[in-house]
């Protein structure tokens, strides 16, 4: 979809040189793209992009049709992990700044698209105005969003609380457990993902499911198998396909060692969202149930895109195999310089252990430790630069707390945790 997006942008004429009429579509040609690209359209979020297209069209309310379709567009991004729907969204908002530029709506829908697109410094600019500006839920949602990602997490937490003071709802409840959950709380998360899921309705599934994946992976990391199983099932009777569950499903029946199942649904997932997170479980379980040559063809695929979809995941999985750890720390060293959470953090420990900077890896590991969260990874991580570091009983510790957690790790870190862990 995305090349689909940039082939459009070159055809048509420079939107900046549109017609600036409040009554003329001319400058909406991108947006009114049909939504299933020419075909017809498949699911309900589909059908609602058609619906919202032709709202535009009707030139009643264009700026409320505008802000209702780049809304759509965001969600189909999420969705299908296109970034091509993104500079749809974008254009949406670029529709309503001609029209009125101090429009709120479109203002906080051009927030979404930058943070989404990690452009964090400038996401955070327009949070800000909206928040002196109107002081609505959802600005304080999009402002806690970038201070979360940008490693601000107290800052978050009180735009998430004034989030909640203003609306309880699914929104607000979920990103308060993802900071109580970032702190180490699993108790907390867990009853307020409870809540979320208690707000939430059948007519947001994606939402929905989203806070049983997140729950799900809640309670693996609790060590919890058959809840977390639960809440995997209870999210696939609403959508079977909603990939966000596949990815928590797979890694749930990976920790209980169902092997072959998890490998299916890890590919089903790495099949509907072809991201790096995806691709690396599913290269991983195929390489576990002895399938080197289906893994490789999956490898290779990621290869050539995996940098451009999320650097994050792509230098952890060439981490994980060994492969050009210099290029691994540079991609580590571009995200930190866009992003300061403990996840960003981690990975540029894991990298400049792999380029044997072993003091400089136990620098970033503090930062990475820092929350207390207690993930898998980062107590894998810490565990092995400690060792690296001849801190054998720190290490230990680190490494106690993996194992304990170690259902959350991919199947080759299980086993590398395994190797080190009997070296000591």
């Amino acid at each position: 979809m995305h090349r689909l997006v940039l082939l459009l942008l070159l055809l048509l004429p420079a939107c900046g040189d549109a017609s600036s009429d409040a009554g003329s579509l001319d400058d909406l040609a991108l947006v009114l793209v049909p939504a299933a690209d020419g075909g017809e359209p498949r699911g309900d979020l589909d059908r609602r992009l058609v619906s919202a297209q032709e709202e535009v069209r009707r030139g009643g309310d264009v700026v409320a049709a505008l802000e209702g379709l780049g809304r759509l567009y965001v969600a189909k991004a999420r969705l299908a992990q296109d970034p091509g729907f993104y500079k749809l969204a974008e254009a949406c908002a670029d529709g309503i700044a001609r029209r009125s530029p101090e429009h709120c709506g479109g203002r906080l829908l051009r927030g979404h698209v930058l943070h989404s697109l990690h452009r964090f410094a400038e996401a955070e600019a327009v949070a800000r105005r909206l928040v002196a500006d109107r002081g609505a839920f959802a600005d304080h949602g999009l402002l806690g969003d970038v201070l979360y990602d940008r490693g601000r997490v107290e800052e978050a937490l009180a735009s998430y609380q004034r989030m909640l003071d203003l609306k309880p709802c699914l929104q607000s409840y979920a990103r308060a457990a993802q900071v109580r959950w970032l702190c180490g709380d699993l108790d907390g998360a867990r009853q307020l993902l409870q809540l979320a899921i208690g707000a939430g309705s059948h007519r947001d599934p994606e939402a929905l499911c989203w806070a049983y994946a997140r729950l799900a992976l809640v309670e693996l990391q609790a060590g919890q198998l058959a809840a977390a199983a639960e809440q995997c099932a209870r999210a696939q009777a609403i959508d079977a396909d909603a990939v966000s569950v596949l990815l928590a499903r797979a890694r749930v029946l990976a920790a209980d060692d169902q092997w072959d199942a998890a490998c299916s649904v890890a590919l089903r997932a790495a099949e509907l969202c072809p991201l790096p997170e995806h691709r690396w479980l599913a290269i991983d379980l195929l390489e576990r149930n002895g399938d080197p040559a289906g893994a490789a063809a999956l490898a290779a695929d990621l290869r050539r895109s995996g940098a451009r979809d999320d650097a994050r995941h792509f230098a952890l999985f060439l981490l994980s195999r060994g492969e050009d750890r210099p290029r691994a720390l540079a991609l580590a060293t571009q995200e930190l310089a866009a992003r300061q959470d403990v996840f960003t953090h981690d990975l540029h420990a894991w990298a400049l252990l792999a380029n044997d900077r072993v003091e400089a890896a136990q620098t970033a590991m503090d930062a990475a430790l820092a929350l207390g969260t207690g993930d898998a990874r980062i107590e894998y991580h810490a565990g092995a630069i400690a060792a690296a570091r001849g801190d054998a009983a720190a290490a230990r510790t680190h490494f106690a707390v993996a194992q304990r957690r170690a259902g959350t790790l991919w199947p080759s870190e299980r086993a590398d945790l395994a190797r080190r862990m009997a070296a000591l």
